[in-house]
Parts: structure tokens; C-alpha cells; sequence
């Protein structure tokens, strides 16, 4: 999914879908909902907002067609409740709620987002760009690589009446930051089948603008890393030590060690786990994924900041060869 970020321009709102933020305290609504509402005939301000079947409470929804009087096919009205009590992640968290309603309803591709200049009281532009853009990316998240794809909305459009160059660089980092988290969910949820140490190992050792050097059984031998050593000895999968250096270009005072626990399958070995037990094990290395995840998302932010990434990959497994 494409975020991009437009200066609001109330005669234009072509999309599938236009998105229309509303504060508990009505005078905090942005202009653009009163014109909105003008070209519906105030629909929104005189049935919705006054209905019962509408909450005007933090992370309630509602849905209707626009039946043609707007470029827009459909009208998601979006409650952020009270101003004084939102905080940038209750912002995040609304966004990826938002685009989940979004999805369930099959047509449409896309969409259009009004960000109220209320929220800027409070928060900075690039803040808020970084909070929504990074929640509409989380909550866009499926693992469906193996499943026919569904409904895809392919352009979300923040629109902001005094789009600021902060704001814009708010959306960029957002959408490195949320693409990174999903770069770990697709990790962790990966079968450990395919997910072994060697293909943890390959996909590090692709990440951009990182140096990376994979160490394989022997030179890990080398090094009398024997704890480590045992832990794979069961398995047929060859233990990878994958060691990630992230080097700004700026001077660094010091450099950050992130470790992340790499266990791609974790049978319990000799001590076997019960089956009930073991069926999310492929999940073991969850804290190898969030160190990729962290050191890919610095390089492309391009951090001022030196960080070494070390993830003891393998399998415990039980076999002949398994530590007593």
C-alpha cells in the first residue's frame, strides 16, 4: 500500500473511500467535515452525529455510501473522542483499527484521509504523519503468501490544509518503521519448515546498506561456542551465527549490540515439549525478527547511530545426536 501526503483541497475528493475524522467536542471538527457535509445535504451532522446508533467515542466507526453526492463512494466517519485525552499512540492504534474497517468492505482501493488541523494543538506535524502512517501500515498487515489475495487497497491520501515538509517526512518514516514491523511479522510467521537458521541467515544477509558476515559450524567451533553448538546438535539444520554492522555516515561516539534470541524451531530437544505446547514454537525466534527488523529500519532512516545485530540462529530439535 502506497501512504502519500497532499495539501486539502475540498473540491476534489475522487477516491473509493474519503475518511472524515470527528472529535467528542464538535468545534474542534475541521472546516472540511462542514463542507463535506454541505454536499450531503448536512447527513452527517443532523442524522449521524445526533443518532443513537452512533458513539462519538474513541475508536468507533461508521460507514455509509454517498449515494453520488460526492466524488467519493463511501464515507468512514472516524472518533477520536476528546483532544485532551488522545496520545500518539491511541493515534496509531485508531489508524490501524481504521484501515481494518476499510478492508471489509471489498471495492475499494482507494482512499482518502483528512487529517484535522485540531490534532496539531497538540502534537507536531510529523508526529501525527508518523503515527497514522505507521498504524495504517500495521493494521493493513496479512500473512497471506500462501492464500489467494483478497481485497488490497492499493493508495491511502492524508490530506492537510497547511501540509508542513515535517509532516511529509513524518509519513516517510512511518512507512519504514511500519514496513519493518511487518518485515518481522512475515519472519516470525513463516514456517519453521521454510524459516530454517540458512534461510534466517540469507534474508539478513540481503538487507541494504548493512555489512553482514554469516558464520557457519566449523568457524562457530572455532570461536568455543559450545552451549550454542548444543543446543543445534540435534537438528539437520546447520547453525548460522549471523552478525549485522550497521556504520552511519556521521562520526559515532559509540556503537549499540542489539541480540536476538534465534531459535527457528524449538522441539525442547531430548526434554520434549507436549504437542499442545509446541505448535507455536516456530514463534522462538520472534527476537531474531525484531533485531532485523530494527537494524533494517535504522539504514533506510539512515540513523546517526553504529549498531551491531547478533542472532545465534539453529533448531533445537531431538535426534540422535541431542544434548544429554
Amino acid at each position: 500500500m502506497e501512504i502519500k501526503s497532499s495539501v486539502l483541497n475540498c473540491d476534489d475528493f475522487a477516491c473509493d473511500l474519503l475518511i472524515l475524522d470527528v472529535f467528542s467536542h464538535y468545534d474542534k471538527n475541521s472546516q472540511a467535515l462542514g463542507k463535506v457535509d454541505e454536499k450531503l445535504d448536512n447527513y452527517i451532522n443532523e442524522k449521524i452525529l445526533t443518532s443513537p446508533d452512533f458513539k462519538n467515542e474513541f475508536g468507533n466507526f461508521y460507514l455509509f455510501p454517498t449515494l453520488g453526492k460526492l466524488d467519493a463512494k463511501y464515507i468512514l466517519l472516524n472518533s477520536l473522542g476528546k483532544l485532551e485525552e488522545l496520545s500518539l499512540g491511541k493515534i496509531s492504534q485508531n489508524s490501524s483499527k481504521m484501515i481494518l474497517q476499510c478492508l471489509n468492505v471489498k471495492s475499494v482501493k482507494t482512499i482518502k484521509h483528512i487529517v484535522p488541523s485540531a490534532l496539531f494543538e497538540k502534537f507536531s506535524q510529523k508526529d501525527v504523519a508518523m503515527a497514522i502512517s505507521e498504524g495504517v501500515k500495521i493494521g493493513d498487515y496479512k500473512f497471506d503468501k500462501y492464500k489467494k489475495k483478497e481485497n488490497e487497497i492499493e493508495k491511502i491520501e492524508l490530506l492537510v490544509e497547511n501540509l508542513q515538509n515535517e509532516f511529509e517526512h513524518g509519513v516517510f518514516q512511518g512507512n519504514i518503521i511500519g514496513d519493518a514491523t511487518n518485515f518481522a511479522r512475515d519472519l516470525i510467521n513463516e514456517s519453521a519448515s521454510v524459516m530454517t537458521p540458512s534461510k534466517l541467515a540469507n534474508i539478513a544477509s540481503e538487507i541494504e546498506e548493512v555489512e553482514s558476515r554469516i558464520y557457519d559450524r566449523e568457524q562457530i567451533e572455532q570461536m568455543n561456542m559450545n552451549a550454542y553448538l548444543a543446543v543445534a546438535r540435534g537438528s539437520e539444520q546447520q547453525p548460522k551465527l549471523i552478525h549485522l554492522h550497521y556504520r552511519p555516515d556521521c562520526c559515532c561516539k559509540k556503537s549499540i549490540a542489539l541480540v536476538g534470541k534465534g531459535i527457528t524451531f524449538d522441539s525442547g530437544g531430548l526434554d520434549l515439549k507436549p504437542a499442545s505446547s509446541m505448535l507455536n514454537m516456530k514463534d522462538d525466534m520472534s527476537g531474531a525478527a525484531c533485531v532485523l527488523a530494527v537494524i533494517k529500519a535504522l539504514a533506510k532512516l539512515k540513523a546517526p547511530v553504529e549498531v551491531h545485530a547478533i542472532v545465534a540462529a539453529c533448531e533445537n530439535m531431538i535426534g540422535a545426536s541431542s544434548k544429554l
